[in-house]
């Protein structure tokens, strides 16, 4: 499962592999044993991380937001001055600091993650498959090319491939509820960022709090259709060099109750830890003007 910002994101499933009454019997014996939906300890969720790739992703929010905030503000009519620059990007590095960034998500992970999944989830990172997996997740996290070019090759690659391929990334993109995600986590994001920054200095003529939540809710139908083909185009590249067998293997563990489960709480610890960080930059922003320092 990689996230990566502000490319494409993929969280959770949603394929249950039980019939209704047999998934009934395994609640009620899960719920029936002591301490199997206990939270999991802290070294337990930094160890998932670090073995889904979780981790080394988070560490890549820094240059990402970084360089994406920089180019955009770029191209804005009144360009910032080398100074303003300067201040943006450590604003952006002290907001998205991967040890800060890692702790607000191990917290979630270790306080929503239930142990009676945790044998399940680490006997599949475990696997050769998996660790190839992740690195490739790991390796588009931290790609910065220009998103537009990246969209080309996946959609180049979906495109060549066969059929039977790209029905197994459109399951894996439903099960993985990836539009959702992308959706979820660009709202939440821009707000946060409005918050962060109007707490610092007000603004009468800016929309509220409301509004600006109204405005967002009202673009999530085009998001979630603009993000599916996003993520089936991400997908479609990034694991280009994965053989069919594997991919199967991979997708079947995202079906799977522990790989549903995985999937949510990982992405509410990566959507935790990048609305928080977009809150704090929001804050930040106010003070990197060179009005702000004269």
């Amino acid at each position: 499962m990689t996230r990566s910002w502000p490319t494409a994101w993929r969280p959770s499933g949603q394929v249950s592999w039980h019939t209704r009454m047999a998934g009934l019997v395994l609640a009620a014996a899960a719920l029936a044993a002591p301490g199997a939906w206990a939270q999991t300890d802290p070294a337990t969720a930094e160890m998932l991380m670090k073995k889904s790739g979780l981790w080394e992703q988070l560490a890549s929010m820094t240059p990402q937001v970084r360089n994406g905030m920089l180019a955009a503000m770029a191209k804005a009519p009144t360009a910032p001055t080398p100074a303003e620059t300067e201040r943006l990007s450590r604003a952006a590095e002290a907001a998205y600091a991967p040890d800060r960034l890692r702790g607000l998500a191990r917290a979630v992970i270790a306080e929503t993650l239930a142990k009676v999944h945790v044998p399940a989830i680490q006997a599949w990172y475990d696997t050769p498959t998996a660790a190839g997996i992740s690195k490739l997740e790991e390796a588009d996290s931290a790609d910065t090319a220009d998103m537009g070019i990246r969209m080309q090759a996946g959609n180049a690659a979906l495109e060549a491939m066969p059929s039977t391929r790209r029905a197994l990334l459109g399951e894996m993109v439903l099960a993985t509820r990836s539009a959702e995600f992308l959706t979820t986590i660009t709202v939440n994001t821009a707000l946060a960022t409005f918050k962060g920054a109007t707490s610092v200095r007000p603004n009468p003529a800016a929309p509220s709090e409301e509004q600006m939540k109204a405005m967002l809710q009202a673009q999530r139908p085009q998001m979630l259709q603009a993000f599916s083909q996003v993520a089936l185009a991400g997908f479609a590249r990034v694991y280009a060099p994965v053989a069919m067998a594997d991919l199967t293997l991979y997708a079947n563990f995202l079906k799977s109750d522990a790989g549903r489960h995985f999937n949510d709480v990982t992405a509410r610890a990566f959507e935790a830890a990048i609305v928080d960080a977009a809150t704090e930059l929001g804050r930040r922003l106010p003070t990197t003007s060179d009005k702000a320092n004269s």
